[in-house]
Order: structure tokens, then C-alpha cells, then sequence
């Protein structure tokens, strides 16, 4: 048998090579597909079919470009007729073999309606289960995508999936999951690098109920949805353009910035603090996939400000942008600030708070946070206002301009990215970093 798992950070998904003697399967591919060509090549196998647990949402997949490439057959739930332009259907229960191993469709609904999970067996034994967005490391695949008033009927679908498909598998049986750690696709995924059925039945914590009335009181929540979310969907039903595998990133200079810009900081947090351009935003480049989609339309040109070039680096933001749906133009400043400021560019910078200071002033503060209500703990300090990063763009308007406003958040990064949105909507704040 031949398994790889490919692992792309920034979406925090996992997708997956496996096969047997000269023949692959690949499962959720994204769109840089020369990865799995090379895992091919390398391994001196064919890739002959491609499987789709459901039609994602936070991310471009590759199955209709890698099918072009390999003449694979590309697989899709036959559940849900969502007017996909490519592939052939699959349904419940279907089979079929590749070599010595033998694959099974299971119908896994909750997450979305005609979602599947994929059962391979070897030596006739249930051996892994691929779950998609159903079943995650100590986490739930999200079940509030068709609105407040399926979410309980879905919730009690992804418990049916769970608790009548999956479990019946085995304990002893690897669970391969479409997503790591720091998912929108679901809330609190563990850190762990691998699974087991048996592991999650009894340790995974949204799995600790005694019936199905307990899980949907448990579970059933509506969660933010990303912006992009809305066009991924769309798009993934199309046959699309492979992800170009070199950067796009055009080459700018000082001179070459335009008014309409929007200008993007990735240095780090302290970099940005003490010196930045006007009215550009900080996002540091670690999480720019999980957060830009909150403050930045997804049509607009951007400039990406940063003192390190590599190549890899660019090909990477570059690559990270287009994966999420980003369409505009994507530049990058040469020099970095460097270049600006030889140039004599106007540059700012973010007032910022120690703890100590913070706590022996908090008084004369308006204390913004920008957490979720779930995150906030009794324990926690007073908060004058909450206002999740999630939220900001709609609601940075009842933010009060007369107060001494500091923003806070555990680690500084969110509460950071915030105060330069705010300073651009000319509302200054103070960061506790």
C-alpha cells in the first residue's frame, strides 16, 4: 500500500494520496496539483480516480484540472445535485477496487447534505475511513450552512453520519479528516497529527453525549461563515484554472503605489507598530488566510509590504491568495520600508501598551475586545466593549471616538490587525501587546 498526506498550513487541509502496485487515488485535492503529479512521478504510479468528500467552501479544489492532467476519473456525491460541471456521481455504498485494496462510499450528510466519507479496506478489513468535513480531531464539522432554521435538522444528520456510518467502522480504524487545527470549516480542532475512530468515540469532546437530543443541544450553533465562503462555493462546482505554480506577484516601487491600494504589512507585529505606511493594514503573513477575508474585499488590488523577498515567500502569499478566492492584483513592495522611507514617504506609527502600564491605568481606558463571546471567560478583564474580528467591518461605526480606546485579544495578533483597520477609518486606538 502507498499513503501520503499533504498538508497546506495556511488553509489548515489535508488531502490525500493513496494506493496500491502502480495505481493512485487521490482524495480533496486543491488546486496546485503539480504536488500530486510529483508524488506520482516519484512513486512510479498512475493517478487513476479522484474522490470529493463535499463541495468545500473555504478553498479552491484541484479535482477538474488534475482529471485534465491524468485522464483520472474524478468522483462526486450523487446526493446533493448541486450542478457540478464536472465528474461522475457516487453514491452510498458504492464500490470499487484499486488493486488489492477496496474503496466503499459511505453518505456522511450534516456538514453539508450530500456529503461522503470514503472507507478503504485491506484484506478485506475496514482499515481507514477518509470523513471530510464530518468527523475532525476532537471537532465537529460545522452543520449551520443552510441557515438557523436547517440547524438542528442537520445537526441530528451529522450525529445519524457519525454515530450510525462511522463508529460502526471500529475503534482500531484510521480516520483521515479534510482539516488540521485552525479550520473555519470547524471549531477547536486539536493538534494532532493523526486519529482513530476508537479515539475520537471516546475522547472527542462535542462526542461525549448519551443520545441525539443532547448532541443538538450540544453542537447546534450558528458560527461566523467567512465572506468568501459564498464564491468558493460557487466556484468549486466549475471546471476551473490550475493554480499557477511560480508567483504573480508583480514587482512595485514607492512611486508605483496607487491611491486605491490596499496595502497589506506582513513584518512582524513590532515592525509594523513602530514604523508603517499610511493607511495600511497589518496582517502578519502566518495568518493571512485565516484573516484578511474579515477586512479586505476580495476583488481589490493589494501591496504587500515586507522586508524579506524570497521567492518561496512570494510563491507562497501569492499562492495562499488565490487558493481563497483574492482575484485583484497582487503586488509587492521592493525594498520594503527601507524604500520608503530613502524616498521620504510619509510613515506612522500604532501607540501600544505594556500589561504593567495597562493595569495601572485601566481605569481611564475604553477597554475594546475583539474576541468571540464564546472565548470571554468570568475570570477574564472588564471589557467596555466586544466586537469580534469577525464583526468589525459592520460595526466599526458604534465604536465610540471620544474614548481612549485600548484593543485587546490573548495573543495581541487580532486585536493588532484590528487597530490598523480602525486607523483607517481614522479611529485611533491603543494595542496591548
Amino acid at each position: 500500500m502507498f499513503f501520503k498526506r499533504v498538508y497546506t498550513e495556511s488553509i489548515a487541509q489535508y488531502s490525500y494520496v493513496i494506493g496500491d502496485k502502480d495505481e493512485l487515488v487521490v482524495v480533496d485535492p486543491q488546486q496546485d496539483i503539480n504536488i500530486y503529479m510529483d508524488i506520482a512521478k516519484d512513486a512510479g504510479m498512475k493517478i487513476k480516480k479522484i474522490l470529493e468528500t463535499h463541495r468545500n467552501e473555504d478553498f479552491l479544489i484541484g479535482s477538474s484540472q488534475l482529471s485534465s492532467i491524468t485522464e483520472a476519473k474524478v468522483y462526486i456525491s450523487g446526493h446533493d445535485d448541486l450542478e457540478y460541471e464536472y465528474g461522475e456521481k457516487i453514491y452510498d455504498e458504492d464500490e470499487f477496487e484499486v488493486n488489492s485494496l477496496k474503496f466503499k462510499a459511505l453518505h456522511t450528510p450534516g456538514h453539508t447534505k450530500g456529503h461522503m466519507s470514503y472507507i478503504v479496506y485491506f484484506k478485506d478489513n475496514p482499515y481507514m475511513v477518509f470523513t471530510g468535513d464530518t468527523l475532525f480531531n476532537g471537532a465537529l464539522g460545522r452543520a449551520d450552512f443552510y441557515g438557523k432554521e436547517n440547524l438542528n435538522k442537520m445537526t441530528k444528520k451529522l450525529y445519524e453520519s457519525i454515530s450510525q456510518k462511522i463508529f460502526p467502522l471500529g475503534d482500531n480504524v484510521i480516520l483521515c479528516p479534510a482539516h488540521g487545527a485552525g479550520s473555519a470549516c470547524g471549531e477547536n480542532v486539536e493538534e494532532r497529527p493523526y486519529t482513530t475512530v476508537g479515539y475520537e468515540r471516546k475522547f472527542n469532546p462535542k462526542l461525549q453525549v448519551d443520545n441525539v437530543e443532547e448532541f443538538i443541544q450540544m453542537n447546534a450553533r450558528m458560527q461566523y461563515k467567512p465572506p468568501y465562503f459564498s464564491y468558493m462555493e460557487e466556484m468549486n462546482l466549475k471546471i476551473s484554472q490550475t493554480l499557477e505554480c511560480y508567483p504573480k506577484l508583480k514587482i512595485k516601487y514607492p512611486e508605483d503605489i496607487k491611491e486605491n491600494d490596499i496595502i497589506i504589512d506582513i513584518r512582524s507585529q513590532y515592525a509594523y507598530n513602530n514604523n508603517h505606511i499610511k493607511n495600511s493594514l497589518y496582517i502578519p503573513e502566518s495568518e493571512i488566510s485565516a484573516f484578511i477575508n474579515w477586512i479586505v474585499e476580495r476583488e481589490v488590488d493589494i501591496l504587500f509590504v515586507s522586508d524579506n523577498r524570497d521567492s518561496k515567500d512570494l510563491n507562497k502569499i501569492y499562492k495562499d491568495m488565490r487558493r481563497i478566492g483574492y482575484t485583484g492584483e497582487l503586488g509587492f513592495l521592493s525594498g520594503g520600508m527601507l524604500s520608503l522611507i530613502k524616498k521620504g514617504k510619509e510613515v506612522e506609527n500604532l501607540k501600544t501598551i505594556t500589561p504593567e502600564e495597562f493595569k495601572e491605568n485601566k481605569e481611564k481606558f475604553f477597554i475594546l475586545d475583539v474576541r468571540k463571546k464564546t472565548e470571554t471567560k468570568k475570570e477574564d478583564i472588564d471589557t467596555d466593549m466586544i466586537i469580534p474580528i469577525e464583526e468589525i467591518s459592520d460595526r466599526y461605526k458604534e465604536i465610540p471616538r471620544d474614548k481612549n480606546i485600548v484593543v485587546v485579544c490573548p495573543s495581541g495578533i487580532r486585536s493588532n490587525i484590528v487597530a490598523s483597520f480602525l486607523k483607517t477609518r481614522d479611529i485611533q486606538t491603543i494595542v496591548l501587546i
